[in-house]
């Protein structure tokens, strides 16, 4: 599950993330994430020090049950005095934070969480584009080399509609649920997520695949939704339980 983590910036804190275990504990170990360092997963109700969340990464790993000399608002993630702190739940709200916090609430947005950046129609469609040409190219040659080599003529013609049926919803499930993306997906630096965040099983992946051919036989109207929706879901999307996300 991929780790997220609070960095300085000129304009104030900002998420920085994904990151898998393997770059996460790099950078702990590299010093660029110190135990004081805010980190958060999904799971975890607030941000947390990597000193609480992870001591195992640390060379003096902190007492678990030994509570920090410092607290840290969840929302902008700078340190503050305990006795500062206002508790919303299981949250720590520092008072210039409580005003935005509390709208947020109001609103059903939780704030103190990395938002998802959604992916648009014309970003998808080159994604799309450049899995057309990848995927062609493969059909063509299998197509090319199965009618050189094959001498019975309804042979070869059965053998090329199965490469043509089979290769792109495989092609596409593998890569949705091995690396939530397809190639095209991937050089844009997309993402197919379900709605909470998690990875795609195998059967939702061949359905999600199946849907899209819903969305094209109606005119592709299907896909155009996406331009009309605050979340960029295309009817495939909205029956699967999917979006198509920024990987930053």
């Amino acid at each position: 599950m991929p780790w997220y983590y609070a960095e300085g910036t000129p304009l104030g804190p900002a998420s920085r993330g994904p990151l898998d275990d393997a770059d996460f504990a790099a950078l702990a170990s590299s010093g660029q994430i110190l135990a004081t360092t805010l980190v958060w997963q999904r799971g975890m109700a607030e941000w947390q020090p990597l000193a609480i969340a992870r001591p195992d990464l640390l060379a003096t790993p902190a007492v678990p049950d030994a509570p920090p000399a410092i607290g840290f608002c969840a929302l902008c993630g700078l340190p503050r005095s305990p006795e500062d702190l206002l508790q919303f739940g299981q949250r720590s709200i520092c008072p210039a934070c409580k005003p935005r916090f509390a709208t947020g609430l109001t609103l059903g947005v939780d704030l103190s969480q990395p938002r998802q950046r959604y992916a648009g129609f014309w970003i998808r469609f080159g994604a799309r584009v450049i899995d057309g040409i990848l995927i062609g190219i493969v059909q063509y040659s299998i197509v090319f080399a199965i009618s050189g080599l094959g001498r019975d003529t309804a042979v070869s013609g059965l053998a090329t509609i199965l490469a043509y049926l089979l290769i792109q919803p495989t092609y596409e499930a593998a890569m949705t649920v091995k690396q939530q993306a397809t190639l095209g997906k991937l050089a844009l630096g997309l993402r197919v997520v379900r709605t909470d965040g998690s990875t795609l099983t195998w059967g939702r992946a061949i359905g999600r695949y199946f849907a899209q051919l819903l969305s094209s036989v109606i005119l592709l109207i299907g896909y155009i939704m996406a331009a009309f929706d605050d979340r960029k879901q295309a009817l495939h999307d909205r029956l699967c339980d999917t979006v198509v996300i920024y990987e930053n």
